[in-house]
């Protein structure tokens, strides 16, 4: 019984760095037991990692992802405004809010410590956030859930041979 859907996630960013991914974007719905309730709940994770933008030819630089991007992820899968509310971090998170809607609760998000994204294989910030399914009463969370990956579009060029 997993009281969070976090720590799965962030084992498979590991396996995702150590494979070579500079950019890891990661999410997962699924059971997890509430001990307070003593019942399971579905819930929802996110984890990001790496550059807000893909590599590119033209030297530019290029910004990691950070708790403001997070934020614009869930209220995009949301449909509705979210904000943030610091929070004491403890244990491997060295920033920690909590997720508010309608100045209600509905989760937890932060940023791994540094050394603990490095244990991972991981150079840059770690964000992830989860939030329950019974507290969010949206259309979006399911339907978001249904999403096709965003497909990310590649120019190839084809030379002629000059004789």
């Amino acid at each position: 019984l997993r009281p969070t859907l976090v720590p799965g996630l962030l084992d498979a960013a590991g396996r995702n760095a150590r494979g070579g991914s500079k950019c890891i974007r990661l999410f997962e719905v699924g059971r997890v037991f509430a001990a307070e309730a003593g019942e399971e709940r579905t819930s929802m994770a996110v984890l990001l990692s790496g550059p807000t933008q893909p590599a590119s030819w033209r030297p530019e630089t290029v910004r990691e992802v950070d708790l403001f991007d997070l934020r614009g992820v869930l209220s995009k899968i949301l449909n509705c405004e979210v904000s943030f509310n610091p929070v004491a971090a403890t244990g491997y998170l060295a920033i920690a809010v909590q997720i508010e809607i309608c100045g209600r609760t509905v989760g937890m998000a932060g940023q791994l410590r540094p050394s603990e994204a490095r244990q991972l294989d991981i150079q840059g910030a770690i964000v992830a956030a989860e939030i329950g399914r019974k507290t969010v009463n949206t259309p979006a969370w399911w339907a978001w859930m249904c999403f096709k990956p965003v497909i990310q579009s590649h120019t190839v060029m084809t030379l002629a041979a000059v004789a």
